[in-house]
C-alpha cells in the first residue's frame, strides 16, 4: 500500500480506538498499581471521542480530522491522558493539509505529533510514560521504507518493545515512586499507546482499510473521477 485516503485512515483510527476500549479495565487495572486508576476510564472516553469525531466529522482532510479530534480529546473528563493525546492529535495536524496521506506525509505527521508532545512535556524513554512507545514508534516509522504498510508495522514493533522494555524502569513520577522497577509492569501511558498502534496491523484493520479503497475507487472511476472519493465511516 502506497497511499492512504481519509476514509482509510479513520478505519485504523477506529480500530485503534475499539481495541483500547476492550482494554479499557486492564488498563485501570495497570493504573491502580500505580496511581488512582483512572487511566482506563480517560482512555475509554476519548476512544468514544475518536469514534464519534470519524463517524460523524465532515472534514476534508486528515490534519483537519487530527485536529478536531485533538480538540475533542481536550474536552474529555478525566486524568491527564486527555491533555496529552489532545496535544499528541494538534500536533498530527501541524504537518499540514493532506488529502491522501503517502509515506512522506505520514512520517511528517508522526514527527509532527512527536514535536508537539516533547513541547509540552520532558519525559523521555526511560521515565515509564507513554513515552517509553511513542519515541520508538516515531523513530522506528521514520527510519522504515516509503510502503505504508511496512512504516506501520515498523511503529507498531517498536512500540510493542518500548512497552517491554519500560517494565524495566523505575517511575519518576512522584505517585508511584514506591514502585520496583525489577518487578513493575509496564505503565498504563505505554501499555495504552502501543496497543493503539498495534491495532494498525491487524487484520480487521487491514482488510477494512483495503475494502474502503477499493469502493472508493470504484465509487471514484463510476463518477468520471480520477481521485478515488471520500467516504465518510
Amino acid at each position: 500500500m502506497d497511499k492512504l485516503n481519509l476514509a482509510q485512515v479513520k478505519v485504523l483510527l477506529c480500530a485503534a480506538a475499539e481495541l483500547i476500549k476492550d482494554k479499557q479495565q486492564e488498563l485501570t487495572d495497570i493504573d491502580g498499581k500505580y496511581g488512582d486508576g483512572d487511566h482506563g476510564i480517560t482512555m475509554g472516553k476519548i476512544s468514544d471521542a475518536i469514534l464519534h469525531g470519524c463517524q460523524t466529522g465532515k472534514q476534508e482532510t486528515v490534519s483537519a480530522l487530527c485536529d478536531d479530534l485533538g480538540m475533542d480529546m481536550f474536552c474529555v473528563s478525566g486524568g491527564s491522558a486527555s491533555s496529552l493525546w489532545g496535544t499528541l492529535f494538534q500536533g498530527f495536524s501541524e504537518a499540514g493539509a493532506a488529502e491522501v496521506m503517502d509515506a512522506p506525509t505520514l512520517k511528517a505527521f508522526l514527527l509532527a505529533g512527536l514535536r508537539g508532545m516533547q513541547e509540552v512535556s520532558t519525559a523521555r524513554v526511560g521515565d515509564k510514560t507513554m513515552m517509553d512507545a511513542l519515541i520508538p514508534a516515531v523513530e522506528a516509522a521514520v527510519s522504515a521504507g516509503n510502503d505504508i504498510g511496512s512504516i506501520l508495522q515498523a511503529a507498531s514493533d517498536a512500540a510493542s518493545a518500548g512497552m517491554e522494555n519500560s517494565k524495566r524502569f523505575a517511575s519518576r513520577s512522584r505517585r508511584s515512586a514506591a514502585t520496583s522497577a525489577s518487578a513493575s509492569p509496564a505503565g498504563p501511558g505505554p501499555t495504552g499507546t502501543t496497543w493503539g498502534s498495534c491495532s494498525w496491523r491487524s487484520p480487521r484493520a487491514v482488510a477494512a482499510s483495503s475494502a474502503v479503497c477499493n469502493a472508493a475507487t470504484r465509487r471514484g472511476r463510476a463518477s468520471g473521477s480520477s481521485r478515488p472519493a471520500t467516504l465518510w465511516i
